[in-house]
């Protein structure tokens, strides 16, 4: 695949991720679905979408098999991006569709037990995390991340979902400080962790 047709693939990625995201939170409303396109929401999905596909593109050499794998695993972590940011609200829609593209890409490629195994890593360790944390800072952290990062451990396998989830976390740190240090948040505002998550993802489907 030449580099034109990559573009075009992003282009449409980002738009298809929106469109998932938009009717995981709305569902099929036209209006919503039109409006959507050219919102916030629609401007960081387009951009992500398609930095993620040229990077994709670019790491399997334009492979069309290998460029399909990638955007199929990300796929609803766009989505998922798209509707933490505006919504602050993980679907289970996507996480479980997310799941089921994973569990079938894992058995494809014959690695299924270490899919189950990262998946049940990340949900314990999350999990225990979100048991925690929100006896410490209420609603600091939320259902939908520990089930956002069994989709992670799913997807990549073990170890290296651990890892993305790590890079995630790290991510996320980075980027609360930098919210807190421009004043865009105050300690105690929620900010939405899902997006931190998936950029961990991301990179390490990129780099796995």
């Amino acid at each position: 695949m030449g580099l034109g047709l990559a573009v075009l693939a992003g282009i449409l990625y980002g738009v298809l991720g929106n469109i998932l995201a938009c009717l995981s939170l709305y569902g099929p409303q036209i209006g919503r679905l039109r409006a959507g396109l050219l919102s916030g929401r629609g401007l960081v999905l387009g951009l992500v979408g398609l930095a993620f596909t040229l990077a994709a593109w670019y790491r399997t050499a334009g492979d069309v098999s290998m460029l399909g794998r990638q955007l199929l695993l990300g796929l609803p972590l766009l989505a998922i991006t798209g509707t933490d940011l505006e919504a602050r609200l993980i679907p289970n829609r996507l996480t479980l569709g997310g799941a089921v593209l994973g569990v079938a890409v894992a058995a494809a490629e014959a690695r299924l037990i270490a899919a189950c195994v990262g998946a049940a890593v990340a949900l314990g360790l999350f999990g225990a995390v979100y048991l925690v944390g929100n006896r410490l800072y209420p609603g600091g952290f939320g259902a939908g991340d520990v089930k956002l990062a069994g989709l992670i451990g799913l997807e990549l396998g073990f170890p290296a979902g651990l890892s993305a989830l790590l890079l995630g976390v790290l991510i996320g740190g980075g980027g609360a400080l930098a919210l807190l240090i421009l004043r865009a948040r105050r300690l105690k505002d929620p900010i939405p962790y899902g997006p931190f998550l998936c950029a961990g993802a991301a990179v390490t489907l990129l780099t796995n």
